[in-house]
């Protein structure tokens, strides 16, 4: 028998009393994720999203879960990768992307705002600018304008959520620096 349904990420809240598991389905392109407490003492909870959902990643307080959606049947080709964050006790609330056109993402240690690069729709160019998102209130501000061509990879909050460093590069396999944001 051929299976249909592949897992595509796993992640254990920071405690690790709570697993998350994303679980995709070729045949109807929709992924599970399905959140379990580790003791099986509650009752599985499931997030159902179109797309192919990976990096699933806690906050640091287990509050809340973020992944990434990447949806190869959008209409728009360039943009088809998108930031979710759900608040676990909002289950029963629709999902809307944070972001779109996601490219990488970190979490800070406070647990109060994301980091993530992201390709503007408008530009069309390959470069990103960098950006942060304050979860509870779903706004996002520019740390990093947007550039044609410079893409910012491989985000890493410092321990006390001060700084923020990065990769720079024109594209993963061609990085040129590091730089740090205070």
């Amino acid at each position: 028998e051929v299976k249909n349904e592949n897992i595509t990420s796993i992640a254990f809240s920071p405690n690790g009393h709570v697993f998350a598991q994303a679980r995709f389905d070729r045949l109807t392109s929709i992924s599970t994720i399905l959140i379990e407490d580790t003791e099986r003492t509650s009752e599985t909870r499931e997030i159902v999203q179109d797309g192919l959902v990976s990096n699933l990643s806690w906050s640091a307080d287990g509050t809340y879960l973020a992944f990434e959606v990447f949806t190869p049947d959008s209409n728009d080709s360039y943009c088809n990768r998108f930031l979710f964050v759900q608040l676990l006790f909002n289950l029963g609330d629709s999902l809307e992307p944070s972001t779109k056109c996601i490219l990488s993402y970190a979490w800070s240690p406070l647990s109060n705002e994301i980091a993530y690069s992201l390709r503007v729709r408008e530009s069309r160019s390959k470069g990103t600018g960098l950006y942060k998102l304050n979860v509870e209130t779903g706004e996002s501000s520019i740390l990093l304008e947007p550039t044609d061509e410079l893409v910012h990879m491989s985000i890493q909050w410092s321990p006390d959520g001060q700084n923020i460093s990065f990769v720079e590069g024109i594209g993963p396999m061609e990085s040129t620096e590091y730089l740090v944001l205070i």
